[in-house]
């Protein structure tokens, strides 16, 4: 058994906020692609460290795969900080010891008044989980933590979450976005006009027009993804209902 540690250091935006998250449950799997596997857990969140330790059955014979695929799963983890309490923070390799340990920087933005922690109705756990699952949501989050820390463009940006989780909705490769956004509004419960602000703003920003907008505004076109995007996690990932939920207009 190989064992890495990973050791993260959390710089914030402010001083006085610190994370912790006590006995975190927080385990996943990592496969080769010769077949071998990892199983990396969170040992330590607390203030401004992490730990993460990976158990190998062998040694990594492309550790920089490893590496990052350490980091988006760590990346995973501080998204769902940032969607439930509103603090930003960028997963960067630092540096990298093998086999004893791997260092990964993390840098925090206070970004609270955009986010509304309730948009998702997922819990840090879940928003972790379905990062690691799916890279679908992985990528949504990806681009709505961007649009947090660069609201010139965030209206762009949360489009763009929504439009990628439309394509899973089409059928087969010849299938249209027509079709396909229909089958998505049907599955997660909203009308057209719940996107219209995101395409209005989207359309400003894809024809390079940097747009001045308001923490209002942008907290609004982050709430409006985030509510698709934890209905799509909801649905896809966890396998939950949401047919009681309200059609969102």
């Amino acid at each position: 058994m190989y064992r890495y540690h990973i050791w993260c250091d959390i710089e914030s935006g402010s001083d006085g906020i610190q994370i912790e998250i006590k006995n975190p449950p927080y385990k996943w799997n990592i496969e080769f692609e010769d077949g071998g596997t990892s199983t990396a857990t969170v040992h330590l969140c607390q203030g401004k460290n992490a730990l993460v330790v990976l158990d190998c059955q062998k040694e990594a014979v492309k550790p920089d795969i490893l590496i990052q695929s350490v980091i988006q799963h760590v990346q995973a983890l501080y998204d769902a900080t940032l969607f439930n309490c509103g603090i930003s923070g960028t997963a960067i390799g630092r540096a990298a010891l093998l086999p004893s340990g791997q260092m990964a920087n993390l840098k925090f933005h206070d970004v609270s008044r955009l986010i509304d922690p309730a948009a998702t109705r997922l819990t840090v756990g879940d928003i972790t989980r379905c990062s690691i699952e799916s890279q679908i949501i992985r990528t949504c989050f990806s681009d709505l933590r961007r649009a947090s820390l660069n609201l010139q463009d965030a209206g762009m940006l949360c489009y763009r979450a929504v439009e990628t989780v439309m394509q899973t909705f089409k059928q087969s490769d010849g299938d249209s976005s027509k079709e396909a956004w229909p089958r998505m509004r049907e599955a997660l419960r909203f009308e057209k006009s719940y996107v219209d602000t995101l395409v209005s703003y989207s359309i400003s920003n894809r024809h390079g027009t940097s747009l001045i907008i308001t923490t209002e505004d942008a907290r609004d076109l982050l709430t409006r993804s985030l509510t698709i995007i934890g209905r799509f996690a909801r649905v896809s990932v966890l396998q939950e209902s949401i047919a009681a939920e309200p059609v969102l207009i």
